[in-house]
């Protein structure tokens, strides 16, 4: 939070100058309009790039033994198996090596299909308004 504050204060900060530059620059006062500008821009990327180094996170390096071998577990683990068995029904036209792409068997694209295709959809019918009794009203004598 206090990153945050910063870096707006020095961006708030840096555009009195930025702008005092600018009216000065179209005055063709070059000198002072340069030394504005300058250290509007010096201020702004000081900043930035303090506040950029004080939120880096630390790298993989930065880790311990253990955590190490677990990442590398892990990463072995998350790899995809290729599938080795390929029958020719689940193969379609289109893959990444042969130009071909893998997909379930035909009886399992259809399976999909019809659990898709059978849901109800909700009724559109308008309904009128809803009867109320009749209420006999007695009249005054």
């Amino acid at each position: 939070m206090q990153l945050f504050m910063l870096r707006r204060f020095a961006l708030l900060l840096a555009l009195q100058p930025l702008v005092l530059g600018l009216i000065l620059l179209s005055r063709r006062l070059w000198p002072e309009a340069g030394a504005l500008l300058g250290a509007s821009i010096l201020v702004a990327l000081f900043v930035e790039l303090f506040c950029s180094l004080k939120t880096r996170e630390p790298g993989v390096k930065s880790l311990s033994p253990v955590t190490l071998n677990a990442l590398e577990t892990f990463k072995a683990a998350a790899r995809p198996v290729r599938r080795r068995n390929v029958d020719e029904e689940s193969l379609s036209l289109v893959d990444s090596e042969k130009k071909t792409r893998s997909r379930g068997s035909m009886a399992s694209v259809l399976e999909m299909m019809s659990i898709t295709l059978a849901v109800i959809p909700s009724s559109t019918r308008v309904r009128g308004p809803v009867p109320l009794r009749e209420c006999i009203v007695p009249t005054p004598p």
